[in-house]
This record gives structure tokens, sequence and C-alpha cells, in this order.
């Protein structure tokens, strides 16, 4: 009896001088193991607090971004992207219970934690890896994250409770979007404009939200043009679309315009030389029509069209996002902006170098 008290208590000791070492402490998990991956289709969406759409918003998700899913809510999804855990909408993702996927670099929670040669315990450990080691996190199957080392060359699989991932990388999608300044008008209803008491123009939706745009002179007739412009946020983008259910950029411009009795050429380039008169950018009003070049391969000036807002704000037929809202001085915007014309508001004086600021082909 004495022999078997004595090892019972080497036996319970040494099991605490495991767990204090942490080498069982890989196998008591802190968090939830993750089901699979999930890529989003639709532009658009939100991570919120809770599987309601009057919930909080966590943060924007943009279409083809790769999120982590958690658990199964109804048509909720409860996962984790860019690092916060909430809720998105299921029926616009598609989920994947393994997949090869680029999701960044994980780091190891725990020490001694076994890398195995298949996603399940009965895979034979091919390495053993240390509490804060970086690796690079390839893909999931089942649970289990694929791994890499800083070469490339595969590693094995790591149960998912057992590896923390950092910030995953921004989809080519979002990355587009950070590029143009694209602004987020996702899961909002009525959009409009109206004046606060200062004239500054307020972007109102049904959130209850009021976003401060854009400050400045705006007439009567260019609120009520750009407001119009709102309603059609969020149409797709098809090449020769001319609304009202899906638009191409002159398509959108033309349709918003000929609403309020003007006639427009139907293409960017046209638009430029013959409609309108024209606007230096430094005077640019809401309103305005502006044009880009080199948005693609051609050898016409204009290739791109949008109706200006203000704020250093326009509106237009993103190929990318449908219509939406970008920002000028983005650098993608910027550097390809080739002139502006005004239909409403009047004419205006130009200075004698205007034209050589802009390139005619």
């Amino acid at each position: 009896m004495k022999t078997q008290t004595i090892r019972f208590s080497a036996l319970l000791l040494a099991l605490v001088m495991l767990l204090s070492t942490g080498v069982l402490a890989a196998h008591l998990p802190d968090e939830p193991m993750v089901l699979g991956v999930a890529t989003v289709e639709v532009s658009g969406q939100r991570l919120r607090s809770e599987p309601s759409n009057d919930a909080d918003s966590l943060t924007a998700v943009g279409a083809q971004s790769t999120i982590l899913v958690l658990e199964m809510a109804g048509a909720w999804y409860k996962a984790c992207y860019d690092g916060q855990i909430g809720y998105i909408r299921a029926e616009y993702l598609t989920y994947r219970s393994a997949a090869a996927a680029d999701l960044g670099t994980g780091y190891v929670k725990y020490d001694s934690v076994n890398v195995r040669s298949m996603p399940n315990t009965n895979g034979f450990v091919t390495a053993v890896l240390n509490s804060s080691t970086a690796v690079n996190v390839t893909g999931f199957s089942n649970g289990w994250y694929r791994i890499a080392d800083a070469t490339g060359q595969d590693v094995g699989f790591v149960r998912s409770d057992l590896l923390l991932l950092d910030t995953m990388p921004v989809s080519e999608a979002e990355q587009r979007m950070l590029d143009t300044g694209d602004l987020d008008f996702s899961q909002v209803g009525e959009i409009y404009i109206t004046r606060a008491a200062d004239d500054s123009l307020l972007l109102i939706t049904d959130e209850e939200e009021n976003q401060l745009i854009a400050t400045g002179d705006y007439t009567d007739e260019a609120v009520d043009l750009i407001n119009y412009a709102f309603t059609l946020i969020g149409t797709p983008y098809v090449w020769g679309g001319n609304g009202p259910d899906t638009f191409d950029c002159s398509g959108f411009v033309k349709y918003v315009y000929n609403h309020f009795g003007y006639s427009m050429q139907r293409v960017a380039n046209d638009m430029l030389y013959k409609d309108g008169s024209w606007v230096e950018r430094a005077d640019l009003q809401p309103g305005d029509v502006i044009f880009f070049g080199n948005t693609y391969s051609s050898n016409e000036t204009a290739t791109h069209v949008g109706i200006y807002i203000g704020g250093d704000q326009f509106i237009h037929a993103s190929s990318r996002k449908g219509v939406t809202v970008s920002q000028l001085s983005s650098e993608y915007y910027d550097t390809r902006f080739v002139g502006a014309k005004r239909l409403i508001g009047g004419t205006v004086d130009l200075d004698e170098d205007f034209f050589d600021a802009i390139i005619f082909d």
C-alpha cells in the first residue's frame, strides 16, 4: 500500500511539473477549434457583434476575403476576421472544411506542440514547436492548419486551437479598395445628403449614423442630383450597362444626368470633348463630371468617368464594386485624372494655361 501511495504521489508530481512547463498545456485549448474557412463572395459584408442585421458592426469584410469559421449559428457563421470574432451571414459565403489558402503568419501558443503528417492525431510527428514560433499557414483541413517553414517547405499540420494567427493578408479586392480610396457604403438602406446648419454636407443612412463627407457650397440642383445618384449605390457593374439594373461608368453618369433632363454622350471620351464646359480641378463643384485616363489599355484620353460630390469624393460605377464612392486624391485616381466638365451651375472662366495641364492624344 505504501509503495502504491509513493507511486501515485510521484505520478501526481510529474503531472504538475508537466503542466507547469507547458508540455501538456498544448492539449488544453483555451479557444474553440476552427471548423473551416470561408470565402466572402459578395462585397459589402460586415462582421457583427451578434447574429443579427441590427447588431453593431465590428468591421467591413470585402469580397474574396477569407474568414475562419468557428461555429454555425443558423443563417450566420460565428467567425474570426482581422483579429476580431463576430458573426457574418452564411448565405454570402462559400464554406470549406479543407482548402489551400494563404492565411498569413501563425504563432505557436504553447511549448512542445506536435506537428503531424496528417490533419489528425494518427499522423506521425514531423516536428515539435515551442511557444511563439512563427510559421506560414498555407491551408486548412478539418480543424487543422497546414504550415510551412520560412523557405516555403511544407512541415505538416497543427491543430487550429494551438496556433494564433496574425492578421490575415488583405485580399486582392480589398487591397484595390484601399489603393483606390473606395468608401464602404455596405448594408445601409436609404442614403441621401442634406444641409447641416453650417451648410456642410452630411451623409445620412438608415443606421442613424451622420457621417460628414464634404463641406462647401452646393446648389440645390447638385444636391438633388447627388441624392439621386446615391439611390443607385450598389448597382452591379456590367460593361455596356445603361441602367437601371446594371451600369458601366459612362452609362451611370448619362443615366443620372438624363434623369434631370440633360442629354449626354454615351462614351466617356466623347463626354470629355463634347459635353458641358471645362472646369479646372481646383474649381470643382458638386455635380461636376470628372474624367480619368489609363484605367485600361486604350488610345482614348478618357477611359473612366464619375460625378464629383464634394469633399474630395466622387460617385461612379466601379468595375470592382459597382456604383460606389471613391476618393479623388487616392493614388490610383489622382494620377489618372485628365479633366472635368460642368453641366449644372453655369460656365466658368478658365486660366490661359488650363489646357496645358491636360494631355490630349
